[in-house]
């Protein structure tokens, strides 16, 4: 008898693994050699894996219930020695299943990012939406012997407009008019007849707006007619579970032949499953979706249709496109009808995509309302200085610290994530859904450095003190926090059960991204001859900006010296821009405006960014 052939991974070639995941039950059959974080992904959970999948960051653990599963590898043993994996933890892109395996994925990413709230909509001047799409009810006098005119013009002569009719709709009218005695609704984008229906449907015109993130989908229901918000919700992007940053994912398409129509399934993916939930919620017939925007960064909008970003990989860092661009939504395979339409925001250079776009629409920093700041927090942190009529921008590489990522026991703010700290004699927390906290996100790692500068647990470097090196001003109630684990100093923000610790590796993440951040700043406001006392406002847009405390910003250097007065939240801007695009022509048409009369400086080869990025590693001095 022959031996059957090994995979690479050490499953038997041939024979297709089970796995059933709990406490989600669901169960997958998957090829060999898959690895567990992909057959945990083929049942419609995803890991955010922000190392892509390399195994360095360590987060995609799962336990390992029962069944066969591929040696340890040398990166997961590593893990294993530093205490990051405990009993039955295995890493989930590290083994892949041989026959039938159980595992147990804690707290199911799929829920992960709670939804958004219509607070975070705010149409600012009021004003009445001009639509794209218009809907007209028409009762039409039935052709005759006397008036032989063709259907179409006799429906074209109703809606007295010069408008080009689809091959679809012509294909379909003569048995639409007649089944439904004349009485059709006419749809129409701009200059084109896009579908007829029977009956009077003019009451009923939905669009939804679109903010790609890097990490997570948001999507806002609305009524074309009057231009209201209906519903809005958040959903994970699958594409994490390929990489954390974009970068990752450019890379990804370019070793990986299939990649690229990879990473576009997941995003649509991602965007379907959010269209269906907010139809299905609020009771509304698909066939009655005609309009989505969306606005995300340059390469996310370049994965979304399927563009390779080979050039985005390296300088000068060119897109493929820049320009707002209309794409019936059958060509990306969106859940909609055929005759619905994808509007693409413009972006405004490699790395300043359509959601900074968005954002100076919402916030009207294209308007002359003095010297303004807008900052959009994330792994990549995009800057925008307007003064007048003018407007300059940036993006920094500033690194996936501020989303949790690359940080210890870093997480998004989901339930158990650490998100404030304040610190006296002893640490007080607050705990995304008040549940025991598991870890930190963003907002909690920014106040925790904070608070630790500001006592001197944290010198002006970034060091980590020992207990026995802290100034005399430090409550000796905190001092047992300070031990050496993981590779260096650290410090215990929880103890007992579960314990969630600060490393020294952690406190140096931030550094570096908020050292990007501040001489990205610094660079804009040289550019004109400007100082941070000529800042009349700074704008933080985005959800996690909208969480950070501006004293805690101030604290650790991010932004120059202000009153924390002049530092406001804007939330979701780039949502706010989308929706404004979808509900108004005149707001889409001033997009493209603002795209085109931004100016943008490339940071990679500024003669100052190097320096300006050194000076500005160092944390304020205290007292």
């Amino acid at each position: 008898m022959t031996a059957r052939r090994r995979n690479r991974g050490g499953g038997v070639k041939g024979e297709h693994p089970i796995l059933t995941i709990l406490p989600a039950r669901r169960t997958v059959r998957v090829s060999p050699g898959t690895t567990l974080a992909e057959a945990v992904a083929q049942a419609g959970i995803f890991f955010s894996q922000d190392c892509g999948g390399r195994g360095t960051c360590g987060k995609c653990r799962l336990r390992l219930l029962s069944g066969a599963v591929t040696p340890t590898t040398e990166i997961e043993e590593k893990h294993r020695q530093q205490g990051h994996l405990q009993g039955q933890e295995v890493l989930a892109c590290q083994r892949q299943p041989l026959d039938r395996v159980t595992v147990y994925v804690e707290n199911d990413p799929t829920d992960r990012p709670s939804a958004l709230t219509g607070k975070d909509i705010d149409p600012g001047d009021g004003q009445a939406p001009a639509p794209h799409v218009l809907k007209q009810f028409q009762v039409l006098a039935p052709p005759s012997l006397a008036d032989q005119t063709p259907d179409l013009e006799r429906l074209l002569h109703a809606l007295d407009a010069d408008l080009t009719a689809t091959p679809g709709v012509i294909a379909t009218l003569p048995e639409l008019l007649r089944k439904n005695e004349f009485n059709v609704t006419a749809v129409i984008f701009r200059d084109r007849l896009v579908a007829v229906e029977g009956g009077d449907t003019s009451g009923e015109a939905y669009g939804i707006a679109l903010d790609i993130g890097t990490t997570t989908v948001a999507g806002y229901l609305a009524d074309l007619r009057t231009g209201a918000l209906l519903d809005s919700m958040a959903a994970m992007n699958r594409q994490a579970r390929i990489g954390a940053d974009v970068m990752t994912r450019v890379a990804h398409t370019l070793e990986d032949p299939e990649g690229l129509a990879r990473l576009q399934g997941d995003v649509v993916a991602s965007v379907n499953g959010m269209i269906d939930a907010l139809l299905a919620q609020n009771g509304i017939d698909p066939s009655r979706l005609y309009l989505l925007t969306a606005a995300g960064n340059t390469v996310m909008s370049h994965l979304l249709l399927g563009v390779p970003s080979r050039a985005l990989a390296q300088a000068p860092f060119v897109p493929a496109f820049r320009s707002r661009l209309v794409v019936p939504t059958r060509r990306l395979c969106l859940r909609a009808p055929a005759y619905a339409r994808l509007l693409v925001m413009p972006n405004i250079a490699g790395y300043v995509g359509s959601d900074i776009t968005a954002a100076i629409l919402a916030t009207d920093m294209d308007r002359p309302r003095g010297i303004r700041l807008l900052i959009d927090l994330g792994t990549n942190g995009e800057i925008v200085l307007a003064q007048g009529l003018r407007r300059v921008t940036c993006s920094t590489a500033a690194g996936p610290a501020f989303e949790g990522a690359g940080i210890r026991q870093g997480m998004r703010a989901e339930a158990g994530a650490i998100s404030a700290v304040r610190i006296g004699d002893d640490v007080r927390l607050s705990v995304v859904g008040g549940a025991a906290p598991r870890g930190i996100c963003g907002s909690g790692l920014v106040d925790a450095v904070a608070e630790l500068v500001r006592i001197g647990i944290i010198d002006q470097s970034g060091r980590l003190r020992r207990a026995e090196s802290c100034p005399a001003s430090v409550p000796r109630a905190l001092l047992p926090r300070l031990r050496t684990g993981g590779g260096g100093n650290a410090f215990w923000l929880t103890e007992g059960e579960t314990e969630v610790i600060l490393h020294q590796q952690d406190v140096r993440a931030l550094q570096l991204a908020k050292g990007a951040i501040r001489a990205g700043i610094e660079i804009l406001l040289d550019r004109w001859g400007l100082t941070a006392a000529d800042l009349e406002e700074v704008l933080l847009a985005g959800v996690f900006g909208s969480r950070l405390k501006a004293e805690s910003l101030l604290a650790i250097g991010l932004l120059p010296p202000l009153a924390p007065e002049k530092i406001r939240p804007v939330g979701n801007a780039a949502g706010l821009g989308a929706w404004l695009s979808l509900i108004s022509m005149p707001q889409w048409e001033r997009a493209a405006v603002i795209a085109a009369g931004t100016e943008h400086v490339e940071l990679s080869g500024h003669p100052a960014f190097q320096s300006r990025f050194v000076e500005a590693l160092d944390f304020p001095p205290t007292g």
